[in-house]
């Protein structure tokens, strides 16, 4: 599924973190929001890369264990 099929399925308001912030933050707002998936931009254009949803967490956890919690979300983003 292409990111811009999700924005348009969302509607005007697509959550997003910058890709330079831990995954856990991402997980957070989440969570905070009761959302599955969250939009990933570049943190100096806001250009939205990819996305990051409860299977890439699952992903991060079970390769990386708990530290990949704390590793930049842009390595666990889906294009």
């Amino acid at each position: 599924m292409k990111i811009a099929s999700i924005i348009n399925r969302k509607g005007r308001h697509f959550e997003t973190v910058h890709e330079i912030v831990p995954l856990l933050e991402a997980v957070a707002i989440m969570h905070r929001m009761s959302i599955g998936s969250i939009g990933v931009a570049d943190h100096q254009t806001d250009t939205i890369i990819g996305i990051v949803s409860q299977a890439e967490l699952m992903e991060a956890i079970s390769t990386r264990g708990i530290h990949g919690l704390n590793l930049p979300v842009v390595i666990f983003v889906r294009r």
